[in-house]
């Protein structure tokens, strides 16, 4: 029963962030954005790059902004981990792009210190965003 509740977490945390990402990145069509270039916005208090929720916490309050869009800035109270790094980007111009991992505390054991200690547990969402409007969302739960 709880492999089964902890799936349906990631699974409804999943489409809450795919939402969030595709709410956005519209907003940001809207306003004009050019997505062949880089554009660093402020949509509704996140920071975004082209409408994009970042993975990182660019302006150091604590949580990612991914999470800050999905209203989840409360993440370690409810047993959620993070960890967030930086990582090739799939377009391989050479800019930086950030991903973000996201496990469950009771998975983890800790607050984890590195990639590797979330992906381990084969229990964890991963999202990374780029330029071009382009992210990657992904989840894992065969550790569940």
């Amino acid at each position: 029963m709880i492999t089964f509740l902890i799936k349906l977490v990631l699974q409804t945390l999943k489409g809450s962030i795919a939402s969030s990402a595709n709410l956005m990145m519209m907003q940001a069509r809207i306003d004009g954005v050019n997505f062949d270039t880089y554009n660093e916005l402020v949509i509704n208090g996140v920071t975004t790059v082209n409408g994009l929720p970042y993975a990182n916490d660019p302006d150091n309050n604590g949580v990612p902004e991914l999470l800050e869009a999905i209203s989840m800035p409360d993440f370690a109270n409810q047993g959620i981990v993070v960890f967030y790094t930086p990582e090739a980007n799939p377009l391989g111009d050479g800019s930086q792009w950030w991903a973000l991992y996201i496990s469950f505390l009771n998975k983890v054991g800790q607050q984890p210190s590195s990639v590797a200690e979330i992906t381990s547990t084969a229990c964890y969402i991963r999202y990374q965003a780029g330029m071009a409007s382009q992210y990657s969302l992904e989840l894992i739960d065969s550790g569940c």
